[in-house]
């Protein structure tokens, strides 16, 4: 009789605890999921971040490129034509008229 009384109350511990158990471990894994979705959600806005910052910067200087090469043009353009005697460009600081045509 005093084993079946030891077996009926640890069964009736192992029920009893069973699902509060359950519960502590069902609450760890989802503030585990929590936690990671929230340093992959982290992640993702550091790497969206720095490409955003890369391509501004690959711009602005595809923007300079692209100045300095239409600048370079346009003198060595003007720089032949004077040279032939066909620039219709007026000198740096001259006023434009309509003589100068």
């Amino acid at each position: 009789m005093k084993h079946t009384r030891r077996l009926v109350a640890a069964a009736l511990i192992c029920t009893v605890l069973t699902p509060a158990a359950h519960a502590g471990v069902k609450e760890t894994a989802h503030e585990a999921k929590q936690d990671i979705k929230t340093a992959g959600k982290k992640v993702g806005e550091g790497a969206r971040e720095a490409a955003h910052g890369v391509a501004s910067t690959a711009k602005a200087a595809g923007h300079a490129i692209a100045s300095g090469a239409r600048t370079g043009y346009d003198a060595t353009k003007h720089a032949i034509r004077r040279a032939v005697g066909k620039d219709d460009a007026p000198e740096k600081g001259a006023a434009r008229t309509s003589e100068s045509k």
